[in-house]
């Protein structure tokens, strides 16, 4: 039961941590601004590692016989579409 639960989140960490090494090349970096938390550079993306660590851990655990309902499925797809326009802006 706990395996899904812990694949997603080491892909999520692998996701998140490759978006961040990837960052500079990528042009996914936010510079503070006067309205900013931060005071530095930092890498932005790393939802994309959440999402799909997320949605690999459904799939795992479907195929574990855990059943995922359709309310699981339509949180993730908000959660995806949350995160695309996120990175789009």
């Amino acid at each position: 039961m706990w395996l899904p639960v812990v694949i997603a989140a080491v892909v999520s960490w692998l996701i998140v941590r490759a978006v961040e090494r990837h960052a500079v090349p990528l042009a996914l970096i936010d510079r503070p601004n006067d309205r900013s938390s931060h005071l530095h550079p930092r890498p932005r993306g790393g939802g994309i590692g959440v999402i799909l660590g997320t949605a690999v851990g459904l799939v795992v655990a479907s195929l574990a016989g855990i059943t995922i309902g359709v309310e699981q499925g339509t949180v993730l797809g908000a959660a995806a579409l949350v995160a695309g326009v996120g990175l789009w802006d």
